[in-house]
């Protein structure tokens, strides 16, 4: 009877063992450390095994670095965060992690897949990562730690313990839960202080990680968690640059969300950490206040889910069943029906026009049919106006679009200067009248 190898080295193949794990196949690579999909024959468990390279194992600092993050792991209490196990080392002196194993591949996979087929997220895909992302990372930042490698590559998939939310979502289905793994590159501000290099990913990176040694506090994490919303909508990170920002953010909004959720986004995509959003749940605040959680609808059983805290449970039988999802904002049906208010103030603009086009035929004076043809491009253009303002998801008009004050404007110029421009005309009208008024007899 022959023995396994206990440890063959790089490149491990399957069948071959990390301590009492059984290595199936590779997962993943990176510079420092390999991923295998591994068997604990123990307790007939599918695992992760993170093993770092040979190479580095020798390197007392990445030594060092690897091992925190098994520690830290242990120290964050969050079903959204990746779990360990256990910590050991192989026969060659390599430091191992043995992890839950995340069937459902990354989240940069998942919208890579969709993408290829045409697929567009909606509110339900953007928040269907936004929360549980945000509350992963709230629990990172309350156990004294930065991640500082927040990507979607880090952003794990599994049907373990799934809690995603009972809402249609393309990103996170609903037999998923979402976890944020790779805390190699962590800074455990417990042990150290904020001062730190250049680290991160490309795209991903805040402004105070690109260059040489800063100091970092939990919103660089925040920086990044934007960043990967306006990944979410527009296929790319926003550029490195305040201006770069600015357009992704514009992105977003021109992809009929919410101008609320690009103010959202764009506060903790600020240079300075401290024009960020506080902590993370303030940022989910802020873009659950944009982008409020989709109607919650009943599963398999029939009954449907409330929230309850951070949970969602179902209630007893017989409660009512949540309202349809109303129209997506931003389509054009949505805004003319929130804009249709509008129609309200256009009479004094139209009895202008149609006041002014009046006198104009009655008198054949081309000024007043000028003026007439004015106010009718004006009412156009406020109705225009109106409809394409941006609006949030409770209606409301955007103040700060440019489409709202043109809007708002016009309509000033139509009821002040309309009603003034009126009685000025009126005059003329009167003096035309008395003075006409005997050549006539």
């Amino acid at each position: 009877m022959t023995s396994e190898p206990t440890d063959p080295g790089p490149g491990r193949p399957a069948g071959t063992r990390i301590g009492r794990y059984r290595v199936e196949a590779v997962i993943g690579t990176g510079a420092f450390a390999t991923v295998y999909r591994a068997v604990d024959e123990r307790l007939e468990d599918t695992v992760a095994i993170k093993v770092l390279a040979e190479n580095h194992s020798l390197d007392p600092e990445l030594r060092k670095r690897f091992l925190t993050e098994g520690r830290v792991l242990r120290r964050v209490d969050s079903p959204h965060v990746i779990a360990v196990h256990d910590l050991g080392e192989t026969d060659r002196q390599q430091p191992f992690l043995v992890l839950e194993y995340a069937s459902r591949g990354t989240l940069a996979q998942r919208v890579g897949d969709l993408r290829i087929g045409g697929w567009r997220p909606g509110p339900a895909d953007l928040w269907a990562v936004a929360e549980p992302l945000a509350r992963a990372l709230d629990a990172v930042h309350r156990a004294g730690v930065v991640h500082r490698d927040v990507n979607p590559g880090n952003v794990l998939l599994t049907t373990r313990g799934a809690t995603a939310p009972p809402y249609p979502a393309a990103t996170v289905r609903n037999d998923e839960r979402l976890v944020l793994a790779d805390l190699g590159l962590c800074k455990d501000l417990a042990l150290h202080s904020g001062h730190t290099s250049a680290g991160g990913t490309e795209g991903f990176r805040p402004p105070e990680l690109r260059g040489g040694p800063a100091i970092i506090d939990h919103r660089a994490d925040l920086w990044s968690l934007s960043a990967l919303l306006v990944w979410l909508v527009t296929g790319a990170p926003p550029d490195a640059t305040p201006a770069g920002t600015a357009i992704g953010v514009a992105v977003v909004v021109g992809a009929a969300f919410p101008a609320a959720l690009g103010r959202a986004l764009q506060r903790s995509l600020a240079n300075d950490p401290a024009g960020r959003h506080p902590d993370a749940l303030s940022w989910l605040s802020d873009v659950a206040a944009a982008l409020p959680p989709p109607d919650l609808v009943a599963p398999v059983d029939g009954r449907p889910y409330v929230e309850d805290a951070d949970h969602r449970q179902p209630p007893a039988l017989g409660a009512p069943r949540p309202a349809p999802v109303p129209a997506a904002p931003g389509s054009w049906p949505w805004r003319l029906l929130h804009s249709a208010w509008v129609l309200t103030s256009l009479p004094l603009g139209l009895t202008t026009w149609a006041g002014f086009l009046y006198i104009g035929m009655r008198t054949r004076r081309a000024r007043w049919l000028w003026a007439a043809g004015a106010y009718a491009v004006g009412a156009v253009l406020f109705i225009v106006l109106a409809i394409a303002t941006p609006t949030d998801a409770a209606g409301e008009a955007d103040p700060d679009s440019w489409q709202d004050k043109l809007g708002l404007t016009t309509m000033m110029v139509l009821w002040i200067g309309g009603f003034v421009h009126a009685l000025l005309a009126n005059s003329l009208w009167l003096r035309w009248r008395v003075t006409a008024a005997p050549r006539r007899g």
